[in-house]
């Protein structure tokens, strides 16, 4: 399965992912809750989460929003757990305007209540 797929299911289902972002470096795993995956106006595929844990090269603390190039992750991985759409988020956000899922979306039956 590519890392789209696994992205779109994991957002999907609201559930907790890692993988390694190329700015930290290899085997350095990030923690996230991702809500949205999107393409911008110039065509690059971002993907909206919250970090939990690893590496942050932003300095912010933990859990923060982030906004990630998909193309920059590695090692993708879906876990079995789930989370709880943030109230922050809305998909009606002017910054989405291609979005491609979202974790509201009503088609899959499997988010937690």
């Amino acid at each position: 399965m590519d890392d789209i797929t696994k992205l779109t299911r994991a957002i999907r289902g609201c559930r907790v992912t890692a993988g390694c972002y190329a700015t930290t470096g290899p085997g350095s795993v990030r923690l996230l809750l991702p809500h949205a995956l999107y393409e911008t106006q110039a065509g690059e595929l971002l993907l909206d989460a919250i970090q939990v844990a690893g590496p942050t090269s932003s300095g912010q603390q933990l859990p923060s929003w982030r906004a990630f190039r998909v193309d920059r992750f590695s090692d993708i991985e879906v876990q079995d757990v789930q989370f709880m759409p943030s109230r922050d988020f809305s998909p009606d956000a002017d910054k989405y305007g291609r979005l491609l899922a979202h974790c509201l979306e009503d088609d899959d039956d499997t988010r937690p209540q």
